[in-house]
């Protein structure tokens, strides 16, 4: 167990080495270090890192070719669905009845005799209707 000296003496040093946000500076590492770190998927919590100090390359931005941002040479069917059956990336299979109002009376599909306030439109002038 510390001494209640080593106990002071430490905070004193911890004290000392706080930056001007009031944090412990303990996470800080050099730019090698980091970008190293950064390919290793080693990421130190979020509120300490500075973004400042982090080389693009690290960030792996400056470094990734336009090629592979690009689909240029990346085929039709893979982008596409020139592979998918028109049924799975349409209807065909789908009852008409299900996507449309087959079996609804076209009544209740026309607004004829539905008064105008219940539509919503009483207040509008007639020049928007």
């Amino acid at each position: 167990m510390d001494s209640l000296e080593q106990v002071l003496a430490s905070s004193k040093d911890q004290d000392e080495d706080r930056g001007a946000t009031g944090r412990l500076n303990e996470h800080k590492i050099d730019n090698a270090g980091l970008k190293a770190a950064w390919k290793l998927k080693i990421r130190p919590p979020a509120k300490t890192l500075d973004v400042a100090v982090v080389p693009a390359e690290a960030l792996d931005v400056a470094v990734v070719p336009a090629e592979t941002l690009d689909f240029a040479d990346v085929p039709a069917e893979t982008l596409g669905f020139a592979d998918v059956p028109a049924e799975t990336l349409g209807f065909a299979v789908v009852p008409a009845e299900t996507l449309g109002f087959a079996d609804v009376p076209a009544e209740t599909l026309d607004f004829t005799d539905v008064p105008a306030e219940t539509l919503g439109f009483a207040d509008v002038p007639a020049e928007f209707t």
